[in-house]
């Protein structure tokens, strides 16, 4: 799987987000597999943040999700997921650690 990590803050301000990384699941929703992306820190005034990422498996995984312990505790901050439908992976937005699993 390769792709890009975008990171946008907005009118956010300075902003730093800790462990950032992109995770595999399976059907069972067990950890198959990650990549750390580290620390990300951005100034709301410029661009995304964006970073490209590749993760190699035997495993087709369930869900994709881009993950991360402060973005669990910002109320203002949320990731994405994507679930694989039979076809492709369908986007979805990751508010709290409890909804990272959807179909």
């Amino acid at each position: 799987m390769n792709g890009t990590v975008n990171f946008y803050l907005g009118s956010a301000g300075n902003r730093t987000v800790s462990n950032l990384s992109v995770v595999l699941y399976d059907a069972e929703q067990q950890r198959i597999s990650s990549v750390d992306l580290g620390n990300i820190s951005v100034n709301g005034t410029r661009g995304p943040f964006r970073r490209p990422v590749t993760i190699k498996t035997e495993t087709l995984p369930k869900y994709v999700i881009i993950e991360s312990p402060d973005a669990w505790e910002m109320d203002d901050v949320y990731t994405a997921g994507y679930a694989w439908d039979g076809t492709s992976y369908a986007e979805y937005a990751v508010t709290s650690r409890d909804n990272r699993f959807q179909d």
